[in-house]
């Protein structure tokens, strides 16, 4: 098992908030930090459904789990 931090990601606001399934794994908190910040950003029009929040959670993962990590 390893500690890693894993991208959790919702999308939309209030009752209609919904997580994105996919979870990604990453080797450090400050590359995870980095990829929440660009997944969560909006260009041209949009509306409330389309708000995005991240979060960088700590976890235990097996050892055959995919975890990105900065080279």
């Amino acid at each position: 098992m390893i500690q890693v931090f894993a991208l959790i990601l919702y999308i939309g606001i209030g009752e209609e908030r919904k997580q994105v399934e996919e979870v990604l794994y990453f080797d450090t908190v400050t590359y995870c930090n980095d990829v929440a910040k660009e997944v969560v950003k909006r260009w041209g029009h949009w509306t409330h459904k389309d708000q995005a929040t991240a979060y960088c959670l700590p976890i235990t993962v097996p050892d055959d789990a995919l975890v990105y990590r900065l080279k």
